[in-house]
């Protein structure tokens, strides 16, 4: 915390990559998108993995943390890379 500004997430070992799926799937869990998100670590393909895995901790608690804002202020395409569903609000 001192010398980075930040706690490392539970799993994360280092402030700089490569990071260890674990590591990703932590944060993309602590910022509340899901599993069947398609953005999720475990569903991105090879080169996405390992540039997401080569960025540094605080790079990619934003990365996920805009997905998860975007996809709740209504954005479809990040909705489905969040939750893995289109939320639609309907009103009567």
């Amino acid at each position: 915390m001192e010398c980075y500004g930040i706690v490392f997430p539970e799993n994360c070992v280092s402030y700089y990559g490569l990071h260890d799926l674990e590591c990703l799937i932590t944060i993309w869990e602590e910022v509340d998108c899901k599993v069947m998100g398609w953005r999720y670590p475990g569903n991105l393909t090879v080169s996405d993995a390992d540039a997401l895995r080569s960025s540094n901790l605080r790079e990619i608690i934003q990365n996920m943390k805009s997905v998860k804002l975007a996809a709740d202020d209504g954005n479809d395409d990040h909705q489905l890379n969040c939750y893995g569903i289109v939320r639609r609000v309907h009103f009567t």
